[in-house]
């Protein structure tokens, strides 16, 4: 589609080899990230019959809840990710998804299971504490999933437009650049939605520079990795295997 029209890199070889795993890998995603939606929904539901939660201590709904909704579910996103870098533990779940070389849309949802389990529980502690209600927590995950594609997607933009929509979001090159191979542009751009919290946190690196990333983990290249049983056996390897 759109991938083809106007690609930012040519598919080669690793753009063809990829797909298989990470479809299979999107497949265990959705599974995984259905069963925990229904949790937290079932659990914000179960806050919201009973006004607990911030937003109901102080008296918000309506539009200025779901902005307060979108921002801190956004925040817990970020901090999230930061962590899952910054953890020798999470980090061996969240590399599978760094160990793509050929970041396409397809790379959306290459994540394990383990990863999954993360970041429910970080956006579930943030949801919990705000009461934050079952519509405004399913805007944020449908604009969450939306972007996603987008960021991921092989798409060439012109710098100009790349530089001003960089300003708010994180699409179309700004995360690409956190898909480098370098560890100093890796550990930037951690923003799901929102450029802000890389801004505010001091973790910006220039959209523009993800036009010429090389992509991927330079212990992660071997074949037997690059498959959906080695991808899901890669965080009980040791780091550097």
């Amino acid at each position: 589609g759109i991938e083809a029209a106007i690609p930012l890199h040519a598919r080669g070889r690793l753009g063809r080899t990829h797909l298989g795993p990470n479809l299979a890998l999107t497949f265990i995603a959705f599974a995984t990230n259905a069963l925990f939606s229904a949790g937290l929904v079932m659990g914000l539901v179960w806050l919201q019959a009973r006004e607990l939660g911030l937003l109901s201590a102080v008296g918000l709904s309506g539009l200025a809840a779901l902005a307060i909704v979108l921002l801190v579910l956004d925040f817990s996103a970020y901090a999230a990710h930061v962590a899952m870098h910054k953890g020798p533990a999470l980090w061996r779940f969240h590399r599978v998804h760094h160990s793509d070389p050929a970041v396409d849309v397809s790379t959306t949802i290459r994540q394990h299971p383990g990863e999954a389990v993360i970041r429910y529980v970080v956006m579930a502690a943030f949801a919990f504490a705000l009461g934050a209600s079952p519509g405004a927590f399913g805007v944020y995950r449908a604009a969450s999933a939306l972007n996603g594609l987008l960021e991921h997607a092989n798409l060439r933009a012109p710098l100009w437009l790349d530089r001003w929509l960089s300003l708010v979001t994180t699409w179309p090159h700004m995360h690409k650049v956190h898909h480098s191979r370098v560890a100093e542009e890796t550990d930037t751009n951690y923003g799901n939605l929102l450029s802000i919290w890389d801004r505010l946190f001091g973790t910006f690196t220039p959209s523009e520079r993800g036009v010429e990333i090389v992509y991927g983990l330079d212990s992660c290249d071997g074949p037997a990795t690059q498959t959906t049983a080695g991808l899901l056996a890669l965080p009980f390897r040791h780091p550097g295997a």
